[in-house]
């Protein structure tokens, strides 16, 4: 079977707090201007740009009682972002990063009051499963993070990347319709800890397979215990037109393990899971 990701072709509202602060680690980058690119599920999400490099990357905050949790893809790399006491002539120092009870050796760099350090795609995945992270950074008091909505986040900061930090109303990335949008899936492995959260208005959706596949799939729904329902499989070239609802997860599972995830949104019409070589 060929190596490849699925593109989920769907509609998203972008909605942005107006007014509000962008935290100091967005500051501290006075050479960089950070775009707003929208908001999901407390998670503020941003591009990264520079007047000499041109586009860099996108990233998401979220409000803490510990402080601003950051996470980036920046040129290529995902990084962390916390706060610390540390001073920059420090630079860096060891740390254990805990995704709930998964512990991780790590160590950070300390830049204008932040601790920043990189995270592997593995890593990636266990943020988007974990309900929280715990940071302890050596010397320092751990700093404990509520993880929910990272999932949205990444997935979120994958689309941004894809149209180089265009939101999709701006037209930049090729759309299958006027009110739909190309996202990107955030992982080929599929990922625990997803569940339907809220039920809002019926939505009249249809899934298709692309024609491009090379194999079928099957299609779940997520219940709010995190099961999969089992709904069907489609075959390249099939879909299926069906009611759901507003907020509701949905994940298509390929025969080799890896899956691509689909939240209703208002607005959405159409889902459709294309195959893409790397």
């Amino acid at each position: 079977m060929q190596a490849g990701i699925f593109r989920i072709l769907f509609v998203l509202t972008i909605v942005f707090q107006a007014g509000a602060a962008w935290p100091n680690w967005l500051d501290y980058r006075e050479e960089h201007a950070i775009v707003p690119y929208g908001e999901v599920k407390g998670w503020r999400v941003y591009a990264i740009d520079h007047s000499m490099s041109g586009f860099l990357g996108c990233g998401a905050v979220k409000a803490e009682p510990a402080g601003p949790l950051v996470l980036e893809n920046y040129q290529d790399n995902w990084q962390l972002v916390v706060p610390t006491g540390r001073s920059d002539a420090d630079r860096y120092d060891g740390a254990l990063i805990s995704f709930d009870d998964r512990d991780i050796d790590s160590q950070f760099g300390f830049e204008g009051g932040h601790a920043v350090s990189h995270l592997t795609r593995d890593e990636i995945g266990f943020l988007m499963q974990a309900a929280s992270l715990t940071v302890a950074i050596n010397d320092e008091k751990p700093l404990r993070f509520n993880l929910s909505g990272s999932t949205a986040a990444v997935l979120k900061i994958r689309e941004c990347l894809e149209g180089q930090g265009k939101s999709p109303s701006t037209g930049a990335m090729p759309a299958a319709a006027d009110d739909e949008t190309i996202y990107v899936p955030s992982v080929e492995a599929c990922l625990g800890g997803i569940a339907t959260e809220t039920t809002g208005a019926t939505r009249k959706i249809r899934f298709a397979a692309d024609r491009s596949l090379d194999f079928p799939f099957e299609l779940y729904w997520i219940d709010f215990d995190g099961k999969r329902q089992p709904y069907g499989r489609l075959a390249p070239g099939q879909s299926i037109d069906m009611e759901t609802y507003i907020g509701h997860q949905w994940v298509a599972e390929l025969d080799d393990d890896a899956c691509a995830y689909a939240e209703i949104t208002p607005g959405l019409k159409t889902v459709i899971f294309k195959y893409e070589d790397f």
